[in-house]
């Protein structure tokens, strides 16, 4: 079969390929009588051929911090949030305009008003809870008639 025809032999289901001379199956026939000299082809050098691919980094994409803006809009703190919210829509603005730097740019300034607004929110959550915890404390629960009888054991009869 040298030279190699120009077609792709392809492989049947024994694994033989199908431009080759079928062998005896018999191991008996398979080897050539003793008075016949084998020839054996000259080695051919193989030569492989490699595409290189060049790969791109991808750029990393920013995060706009969306979900934590709309949280902070409605749980913390209501002018910082609608603040972060604008420059999270702005950094996926920037981002499908392909706009890395000001998508960047964008992208931290909403993780900063986010953070602020959580911590402000949470300051705020803390001094209402102290603040009506003590108030509580000091005038009695609102269903009291007397003020300042908010302990069970002062009685005035």
């Amino acid at each position: 079969m040298y030279p190699p025809s120009t077609q792709n032999p392809t492989m049947d289901f024994q694994g033989a390929y199908s431009n080759q001379i079928p062998m005896a199956r018999n191991p008996i026939h398979a080897a050539p009588p003793a008075n016949v000299s084998q020839t054996f082809p000259e080695p051919q050098t193989v030569v492989i051929n490699t595409q290189s691919i060049a790969v791109m980094p991808t750029q990393p994409v920013c995060k706009d911090y969306m979900g934590c803006s709309i949280a902070n809009l409605l749980c913390c703190c209501f002018p910082i949030g609608i603040a972060a919210l604008i420059f999270s829509i702005k950094t996926r603005d920037d981002i499908s305009r392909g706009d890395m730097i000001t998508a960047a740019s964008d992208s931290r300034t909403a993780f900063t008003l986010n953070m602020v607004a959580l911590g402000l929110g949470l300051v705020a959550n803390l001094v209402w809870i102290s603040y009506t915890i003590y108030a509580l404390d000091m005038y009695g629960s609102p269903d009291s008639s007397t003020p300042g009888s908010s302990t069970p054991y002062e009685y005035y009869g």
